[in-house]
């Protein structure tokens, strides 16, 4: 019984290592091919107009590289395949601007 324990812990791992390596090959193949995502975002852009749903939030890349990657949904960074975080609008725009400096 230890050992379909293990197998399967190992087994899950392995299954999770495929998608994500199956997502950093998608990003691969946009760069390759210069396309950008829609994620990415002009550093001087007015944050509250990417907050589709006017809840007053954003979800944004929690590095400072990447301020500029801006969902009104949650998802992962295309840049560095991170979860992006849920910020208020007026913190991810500081974020945005900080990036600036």
């Amino acid at each position: 019984m230890k050992y379909l324990y293990l197998v399967l812990f190992v087994f899950s791992f392995i299954l999770i290592g495929c998608s994500k390596q199956e997502n950093k090959s998608e990003l691969q193949q946009n760069k390759e091919n210069g396309q950008k995502s829609e994620l990415v975002r002009d550093d001087n852009v007015a944050v509250a107009s990417l907050d589709a749903n006017k809840d007053g939030n954003v979800y944004q890349c929690p590095m400072k590289e990447h301020y500029n990657v801006i969902s009104d949904e949650s998802g992962t960074c295309p840049l560095c395949m991170m979860d992006l975080k849920q910020e208020t609008d007026e913190v991810a725009q500081k974020n945005l601007d900080s990036k600036k400096e």
